[in-house]
Parts: structure tokens; C-alpha cells; sequence
């Protein structure tokens, strides 16, 4: 997105096709991400004829089983795709929270702009807490003309991003699944497809996922050994602010699935990240 700005819709219905099959599986497995955001939707190089790149869901570290998932007593998250029910304490968290923070995602996609114009403008926190827990909420094609990105949103999408921005998460698109199928029909009314024609190669790699999936044991260590590719984010945000603040960087190079670094002192993001893909266990 810092490279090309706005995406296509083509390139965004890519981009969906593997990110709701992942988040779908995340929610299955009785899990609520709690941080979906674009500088952890990782596109990886692809060994695939005809498919560009494999979309990885990266950084469960503050993920939570839905039966034990309530916010903390501090907020836990990155302000700008944070859903309300996480900034306060005891309120429960479930898949609507992924829902909240996906819309917002598919936003930034399609304008290159945060929805939140406090996080735009690098303003203090105070008035991102403020658009996100009590401001008004404009439509997706009312908040892009504000940006200066009028003409980017497709028709429909007021009425399902409306859906995932509801401040009460039963008012929500119930889970990401639901979500991805309400917008298919935008794309589908744009001319542009999310889920993939059967016998496309997108398809067959949904397919692989899923056979991985089924065949992975529970508790069963993911295998280690394959070639690393090399992945980079679909955004990289200079001006991160995750929720708790000074958090180290994370490092798990001991399971050989995730190592990422952050340094800089000016805060610009650098990511290097190792995946092993032979055997790996998909969520």
C-alpha cells in the first residue's frame, strides 16, 4: 500500500480470497485474532502458475480462545483497528471483534488511508479513542471523499462496511465468514470475483490449506526443514502505536515459524520474517 496506494479491486479480491478462508479457519478453531491489521496480512512469494502471492494471517500474540476472551484492564490492540468492546475492561471479545477490524482493512486497502482521521494526521491518541468510542461514523464513500480518495469505494460497500463498524458487536456481521460473503456480492455487482472459479489455482490452494488442515494432529509440532520465503506486509505503518506500549520484539525463531524484527530509531518498520512450509501447521 506505501508502494502503490490504492489497490485495485482485482488486487484486493486476491488479497480476500486467501484472507477470509484464514480468518474463517482462525474462527472455527474458537479463536479471536484480536489484532488484524495490514502490517500483519503478510503476502508471500508464491510457487504457484497463476497465483501471485499466499497470503499469511501473522501475530497471534495477543490472540484469545473465544470461551476465555475479555478485554483486560488496559486496552489491548492497535488504536486504529481496534473494535470498542477491547477498550474496556470486562466486555466480552468474539469473532465481531475480527469483523470491526476487518472492514477497516478493506478500507485501507481500497484508499490507502486509515478511516479514522486522527490516525491520518499522527494526532494524539485522546482523538483516535474519541472517532472510535463516540464520534460519528460516516459511510465508506463519505469518509474516502473526506480523505481526497472520492470515487474508490464500489457501490455497496456503505452499506457492509456500516456493518462491520457497528459499535455493539451483535449488530455485526456475526463472524468474518458471513462478512466475506456479504462482500462478495459488492465485488460481484463491481464485475470483480472474491472467491475463485472451481479448478482456478486459487482454488486449488484453498484446497491444499484446508487438506493440510484436516491432517495436522492436535498438539502436533509443525515440521521444520523447508525452504524459507521471503514475505512482506500489505502495509508497513511508521507510526504503530500497539497496545501495551514498549512491548519487546517478538522472536520465535526456536519453533521456526515467526522471527521479526523492528529497529530504526527514526520508528520506520523493518520485518523479517521466516516461514517453514513443509508441514506447517495451518489454524
Amino acid at each position: 500500500i506505501a508502494r502503490t496506494g490504492p489497490m485495485p479491486l482485482s488486487d484486493v479480491a486476491l488479497v480476500l480470497a486467501q484472507l477470509g478462508h484464514a480468518l474463517a479457519a482462525i474462527a472455527d478453531a474458537g479463536v479471536v485474532h484480536r489484532d488484524i491489521k495490514p502490517e500483519n496480512i503478510f503476502l508471500a512469494s508464491s510457487r504457484m502458475l497463476g497465483v501471485p502471492f499466499m497470503v499469511k494471517v501473522l501475530d497471534f500474540g495477543i490472540a484469545k480462545l473465544r470461551t476465555s476472551a475479555r478485554s483486560a484492564t488496559l486496552a489491548v490492540g492497535t488504536p486504529a483497528y481496534m473494535a470498542p468492546e477491547q477498550a474496556g475492561a470486562q466486555e466480552h471479545i468474539g469473532p465481531p471483534t475480527d469483523v470491526w477490524a476487518l472492514g477497516l482493512v478493506v478500507f485501507r486497502m481500497l484508499t490507502a488511508k486509515y478511516y479514522w482521521l486522527s490516525a491520518n494526521h499522527d494526532a494524539p491518541l485522546p482523538m483516535l479513542w474519541r472517532e472510535l468510542l463516540v464520534g460519528p461514523l460516516p459511510s465508506a464513500s463519505e469518509r474516502a471523499a473526506e480523505l481526497g480518495r472520492p470515487g474508490l469505494v464500489p457501490e455497496g460497500l456503505d452499506e457492509w462496511l456500516a456493518g462491520c463498524l457497528e459499535r455493539a458487536p451483535d449488530d455485526r456481521h456475526p463472524n468474518a465468514r458471513a462478512a466475506l460473503a456479504a462482500l462478495e456480492q459488492v465485488f460481484d455487482a463491481a464485475g470483480v470475483r472474491v472467491t475463485p472459479r472451481p479448478g482456478s489455482p486459487e482454488t486449488e490452494v484453498l484446497s491444499a490449506l484446508s487438506s493440510i488442515k484436516d491432517a495436522a494432529s492436535p498438539g502436533r509440532a509443525p515440521v521444520h526443514g523447508g525452504r524459507d520465503t521471503e514475505a512482506f506486509p500489505l502495509a508497513s505503518d511508521p507510526g504503530d502505536r500497539s497496545l501495551p506500549p514498549g512491548a519487546p520484539p517478538r522472536r520465535r525463531n526456536a519453533s521456526g515459524s515467526q522471527r521479526t524484527m523492528r529497529s530504526d530509531p527514526s520508528g520506520s518498520a523493518q520485518h523479517r520474517v521466516t516461514f517453514r512450509e513443509e508441514g506447517e501447521r495451518v489454524v
